[in-house]
């Protein structure tokens, strides 16, 4: 049975430009979805051309208690077209 891990998801408030909390699905023991995230990111002055909204979704390995690995797809744009597709890979620690 699919659980939402809404409570254990790593939140983010902050400044324009901090992603919105992303809403994660446990897979299994071990495994966990991404679902999606949603960044914007604008500078505080137009002229600096820097609006970048990003979206993506990503898995989760669990290793154990404090490390993980995880792989994402990302979408984002820069002032309106698309920009870039990517994968990104990672490694967290836990403190």
């Amino acid at each position: 049975m699919l659980a939402f891990l809404n409570s254990t998801a790593h939140k983010q408030s902050g400044p324009i430009g901090a992603p919105l909390s992303p809403t994660y699905i446990d897979l299994n023991e071990r495994w966990s979805w991404n679902v999606i995230t949603y960044r914007y990111r604008d500078a505080f002055d137009p002229a600096n051309n820097y609006n970048t909204p990003e979206v993506s979704t990503g898995i989760t390995l669990k290793i154990d208690g404090n490390n993980s690995i995880y792989v994402k797809y990302l979408y984002d744009w820069h002032d309106g077209p698309p920009s870039a597709q990517a994968f990104a890979f990672g490694y967290k620690y836990r403190f």
